[in-house]
This record gives structure tokens, C-alpha cells and sequence, in this order.
């Protein structure tokens, strides 16, 4: 799919622990990913943890190090992150904040309404 062009037409993240492997297995492809990132890459923790899980000391380090290597590659800060198995807490949040993130992708079940009523059911991007 990479060399196929897909990765110009759509966002995608790639964990960065993953990217490092496949610049060893397959340097070509690897650059593909790098070469795209600026424009479409999410954020993304450098590992694949469930964040809620971690402590705030953990949860800093793997978003942080997540954001490090993508401003390594593309020269900017992601804006966008998308937390593993969509999970989030509201310490995750605040670490996201603290790392520059403007939003997050999540399932819309997940946006309770200002009023408390459940989402719309439409793709969102919290911001």
C-alpha cells in the first residue's frame, strides 16, 4: 500500500517503535512513511501501551518520546493523536496538552454532550 501512494490520500499513524524496525527491514518503505508523515501522520505513543493503565511518569515518557521521534522525521510536532485502543483518561489529556497535541481521535461514544447526552454518532476530532 505504501508504494501504491495511499499514504498521500489518507491520515495513518505508524508506532514509532514500529517505523525503527522497518527502517532496518525495509529502508525503502520506511521512507515512504517518513516522506508522508508531515502532511497526513497522527501522533501516536512511541509504544502501543492502554494509557489509563500507566502512570503519569510512564504515560509522559512514552507520549513524549512518541512526539520527539515524529519532529525527528518531519521537523514539526504532531497535532493530532490517537491514543491506543482509543483509550483516554483525563491524566492522558493533560499529558497531551502538556506535549503540544491540539485533539485526539476517539470513538464518538466517547463525547458526552455538554447537555449529558451521548454524541451524534458522526466522526468527531476534539480539539
Amino acid at each position: 500500500m505504501a508504494h501504491g501512494g495511499i499514504l498521500n490520500k489518507v491520515s495513518f499513524d505508524i508506532y514509532q517503535s514500529l517505523l525503527l524496525q522497518l527502517e532496518k527491514i525495509n529502508p525503502e518503505t520506511a521512507a515512504i512513511y517518513q516522506k508522508t508523515m508531515k502532511e497526513n501522520g497522527i501522533g501516536e505513543a512511541f509504544i502501543h501501551p492502554i494509557l489509563p493503565d500507566l502512570s503519569l511518569s510512564d504515560k509522559s515518557i512514552v507520549i513524549s518520546a512518541g512526539v520527539g521521534r515524529f519532529k525527528d522525521i518531519t521537523g514539526v510536532n504532531p497535532k493530532i493523536f490517537w491514543p491506543p485502543e482509543t483509550a483516554i483518561d483525563t491524566e492522558t489529556l493533560n499529558v497531551l496538552i502538556d506535549n503540544g497535541y491540539e485533539g485526539f481521535v476517539c470513538a464518538p461514544e466517547q463525547i458526552i454532550q455538554a447537555n449529558g447526552s451521548a454524541s451524534d454518532n458522526q466522526p468527531t476530532i476534539s480539539l
